[in-house]
């Protein structure tokens, strides 16, 4: 019979909002759609619908056809129920009550709650029709038959729970405690939101007898105990997470004991702020006294061709100077507003006060100048150098000339790859490569500069904190070694031991400039505030115009380093 709900309304069969009176009736599931394969899917609207039909209907797969059928009454959880259980079924609102689509506010639609707890059994909860019992219980009375039936249960009658669930014999009721709140699923994992009980409970997080601090276990799978429930096993449990408040768990196993912070006392962090290592100074930058030239007079007579300048794809930044004026001119020679012509000299006399720079005349030209000494400690090589070389502005000896004085390109790969050799973070090294390509790029391949210089490092504008590693000095004029807006300027650039000495040297820099947090983004800021330095406003005026420019080389350089 249906189990009515009580009401208070009188028994003409309807309610006050026009229902029939609510009734709960309980039927059998022989069908459940849980996807597409169903013959009855008919989208996800419908997964969840049962085909239900009476407790007593004595056949174990009747037509899907002559069923009814019912969904979820809620849609918070899922929890549709198995084969041959049973479930209470309810009329509720339709959603086909408007009168617009042919419908009616009187129509209702079938609805199901949770299955029925025949069993008390957390994985299941069939009734088995009668006539598929192996074994009639023979029994006194209705207690002994019923247990009867839950026998023949666990002795694995013939009864279908579905299309591949299969009970387990190991699967157990939790231990319950006053005032827990239990989920349980089929297969052993639960949920307990409960507390802290009297310590003499047979439990292990109850020890501080704080009864009634909370608790919550979530456990994936029991551990095998021969009574009739089961409790949570930090130690044995498959897996499991005990969310404490003030419990001490008895007896705990730690997976690992290689953890040095187990067992270490706690000492509240202290408000005192400690400086731990002093804050290096900044270098200090010289600015270079103005040099004056005086322009020799020339014979001419025989003429000789200087090397075209780098072309404008070549271009992109003078030597580590601070002096706003080159900066503007490398873009300007960037955006085709400042064109190079070709420069021809001649002359029948080559002396030591002929304003030439070296680097851009023959061999047999820089012998002629510099002669065969190839170094010049202190005041010494004054008589030696073009007249416009000052010597009272190196501040690195000995002057190296030819053929000390070197050029010493290297392919970009090769650079990148004894960068990557150094022990530093990925940041300075892709920061290195990315000074190299935008002060010495002179073609797509390869890196220029003097005595393994590859970044325009000067040396006549003041001490550089990590100076140990320059071990002299060569002149050239501006942007001969690399790029840059090439003059007849004077200036003298870092000598290096070797290539890798002068990545130490940048590496060791560009750290103290904070350039170990440098990325595609700020590498334009850093540059030009921490290396370059040059006038805020000409600063500002290349950021806003060549911060994409700035962005692809760093990210040119950032992949030639990744790629060795």
């Amino acid at each position: 019979m249906p189990i009515s709900l009580k009401n208070n309304e009188r028994d003409s069969g309807l309610n006050s909002v026009g229902f029939k009176k609510a009734e709960l009736s309980p039927v059998r599931v022989f069908s459940i759609i849980l996807d597409d394969s169903h013959p009855k899917y008919a989208g996800e609207d419908s997964i969840g619908t049962i085909f239900y039909g009476k407790v007593d209907l004595n056949e174990s797969s009747p037509n899907l056809n002559s069923l009814s059928k019912a969904k979820p009454l809620f849609s918070f959880i899922k929890y549709f129920p198995l084969v041959n259980e049973i479930v209470l079924i309810l009329n509720a609102t339709s959603r086909n009550i408007y009168s617009d689509t042919k419908g009616d506010n009187v129509f209702v639609s079938n609805y199901y709650l949770p299955n029925i707890n025949v069993w008390n059994n957390p994985q299941q909860n069939a009734l088995p029709l009668e006539r598929d019992l192996k074994n009639k219980p023979n029994a006194n009375n209705a207690e002994e038959a019923s247990l009867g039936i839950e026998q023949n249960q666990s002795e694995k009658n013939k009864i279908s729970l579905g299309e591949y669930f299969t009970e387990k014999d190991n699967i157990k009721s939790l231990q319950p405690f006053e005032g827990d709140l239990i989920l349980e699923g089929r297969f052993g994992n639960s949920i307990r939101m409960g507390a802290t009980t009297p310590s003499d409970k047979p439990n292990n997080w109850s020890s501080t007898n704080n009864i009634g601090d909370p608790i919550i276990i979530i456990s994936n799978g029991q551990v095998k105990t021969t009574g009739d429930t089961v409790l949570e096993n930090i130690n044995e449990t498959p897996s499991s997470i005990f969310l404490l408040s003030n419990q001490n768990i008895n007896n705990f196993i730690p997976a690992s004991t290689n953890i040095q912070s187990i067992g270490a006392p706690f000492t509240p962090p202290s408000t005192t702020q400690v400086l731990i290592v002093d804050t290096p100074e900044p270098p200090t930058v010289i600015t270079p006294d103005p040099i004056i030239i005086e322009p020799p007079e020339l014979i001419f007579e025989e003429t000789i061709t200087i090397p075209t300048p780098p072309t404008e794809a070549q271009v992109t930044s003078s030597a580590v100077i601070d002096d706003p004026i080159f900066a503007l001119l490398d873009e300007a020679q960037d955006e085709g507003t400042l064109k190079f012509t070709q420069n021809i000299y001649t002359f029948s006399e080559y002396s030591t006060n002929n304003n030439f720079d070296a680097a851009a005349l023959p061999d047999e030209l820089n012998e002629e100048l510099y002669g065969d000494d190839t170094i010049v400690n202190g005041l010494d090589y004054i008589n030696q150098l073009p007249l416009n070389m000052t010597p009272q502005k190196v501040k690195y000896t000995p002057v190296f000339i030819k053929p000390k004085r070197n050029w010493t390109q290297i392919p970009q790969i090769h650079l990148a790859q004894i960068i990557n050799s150094s022990n530093i973070s990925n940041a300075l090294k892709h920061s290195v490569m990315f000074v190299a390509l935008k002060e010495q790029s002179i073609d797509k391949s390869n890196i220029g500069g003097f005595n393994h210089n590859h970044y325009g490092v000067m040396s006549d504008i003041g001490k550089w904190n990590f100076g140990s590693k320059i071990i002299g000095s060569v002149a050239a004029t501006e942007g001969v070694g690399g790029q840059g807006v090439r003059t007849d300027k004077i200036r003298y650039f870092a000598a290096f031991a070797s290539t890798k000495s002068g990545v130490d040297f940048m590496a060791d820099t560009l750290k103290g400039k904070g350039f170990d947090a440098a990325n595609e983004n700020n590498i334009i800021d850093l540059y030009l505030d921490k290396w370059l330095s040059p006038s805020p406003a000409t600063a500002q005026s290349i950021k806003q115009k060549s911060r994409d420019k700035y962005r692809n080389i760093f990210n040119n350089a950032k992949n030639l380093i990744d790629a060795v």
